[in-house]
């Protein structure tokens, strides 16, 4: 049921858990040896987040295990998360971004990348969506641009959705056409 990129990345890590696990049956596993393996994954280097996303997915194949009788408890859900630290992400004000799309207009190629900056501001568009944007996804006449997320990814559908043109946007794009 998951999508395919999904299931490359749960393989990748599900492979560190079957070297440790792989040879235990299921039903012999305790918290106590997912302690272990928490342990020794941050003593390889591992970032709290990442050992986290390996305790979900640990979570999620020892529910599955108990829905198919292959295991009798899930001892993952015993275990917390590690802690996780957040950085602080800063989000310019409106001078500030003023300042900046001045600062950029002045550099080589500023003009694409204030284009850029506008279209970003006025969209809300993920970079990658941005960035992939042709002039035919762009209706002047009815105001609106056809924004494909997930552009370029052969392994998910390409989803479509219609994102209004900003006034302010508009002859910035006219502009650069």
């Amino acid at each position: 049921t998951n999508a395919p990129g999904s299931v490359t990345r749960e393989m990748r890590r599900v492979r560190p858990m079957l070297r440790v696990f792989g040879s235990i049956k299921m039903v012999k596993i305790t918290a106590g040896d997912i302690h272990g393996y928490i342990r020794n994954r941050k003593g390889v280097g591992l970032a709290n987040r990442s050992v986290n996303l390996e305790l979900t997915l640990l979570r999620s194949i020892f529910k599955y295990a108990v829905k198919i009788g292959s295991a009798v408890n899930n001892p993952a859900k015993d275990v917390q998360n590690l802690p996780e630290t957040r950085k602080k992400v800063f989000i310019p004000t409106h001078t500030d971004f003023l300042r900046f799309v001045q600062i950029a207009s002045e550099t080589p190629n500023g003009d694409q990348f204030v284009t850029w900056l506008w279209f970003r501001a006025y969209t809300g568009t993920r970079p990658t969506e941005s960035l992939c944007v042709k002039w035919s996804d762009i209706d002047f006449e009815n105001d609106v641009i056809s924004v494909e997320s997930r552009k370029g990814r052969q392994d998910e559908d390409i989803k479509t959705r219609p994102v209004d043109i900003h006034p302010n946007l508009k002859p910035i794009l006219l502009e650069w056409r």
